[in-house]
């Protein structure tokens, strides 16, 4: 009987050990769970197909969708390449720094470029002031992350005019503003796309022509990847 006490003693105090190594743990444990909650995704590469960045983009457009005022941000390590080639994609490397982002996989003839070096709209700036043979624009994203969705401007605008305008009054306007129509498009009385340059100019553009107060409706011919990854 008196072992059996010894051992009911010493369970006793084993137990007493294990609620105190308890009660101490579970905040410790409790802190790690948070702050691992807390941390979120790490940041990762436009090389890995999910790709989520927690990188803040700070310039700010804003373009017209109908009467609404929509704002995208610009990406300044981003650029898209229309009519890509094998040519133009060796200018690209050895000239402008730009590397391949392997998360965007090849969609027809488009082919995203990661810059090393300068900034994106200066990039195609000064590829189409020496006359670079591809199309570039800049990218942009719908939230102020990289990770948001993206849509660039290959060139071209959508232009609602007045309805009440004849053939006369709309080449006359086509020709003031040295516009040209690529097509007509089967939307409401005088739709059209027009012709511009690729890149930034195209934005700007529509915002010119809207805020004018001269047409319905403008607004840039935006490109948005397929979903298919």
């Amino acid at each position: 009987m008196q072992v059996i006490a010894i051992n009911l003693a010493w369970g006793e105090v084993e137990m007493k050990h294990l609620r105190a190594l308890r009660d101490c743990c579970l905040p410790i444990i409790f802190f790690m769970t948070i702050a691992t909650a807390c941390a979120g995704p790490s940041a990762g590469t436009l090389n890995n197909k999910s790709y989520k960045s927690i990188a803040t983009l700070q310039q700010q457009y804003v373009w017209y969708d109908g009467d609404e005022a929509r704002t995208v941000w610009l990406n300044p390590s981003l650029i898209v390449e229309f009519e890509s080639s094998d040519a133009t994609a060796s200018v690209m490397r050895q000239r402008y720094n730009g590397r391949d982002v392997a998360a965007f996989p090849a969609q027809g003839s488009v082919r995203f470029w990661r810059l090393e070096s300068g900034n994106s709209l200066n990039v195609t700036q000064q590829a189409k002031s020496e006359q670079y043979a591809g199309r570039l624009s800049p990218v942009f994203h719908d939230s102020s992350t990289e990770g948001g969705p993206l849509r660039a401007l290959p060139g071209g605008l959508i232009v609602t005019l007045d309805p009440s305008w004849e053939k006369p009054q709309i080449d006359n306007w086509l020709i003031r503003k040295g516009l040209e129509v690529e097509r007509r498009l089967p939307i409401g009385a005088h739709t059209y796309l027009l012709r511009t340059a690729p890149g930034i100019e195209a934005l700007e553009l529509a915002n010119q022509l809207r805020e004018s107060g001269e047409v319905v409706n403008a607004t840039p011919n935006w490109w948005k990847p397929s979903s298919r990854r």
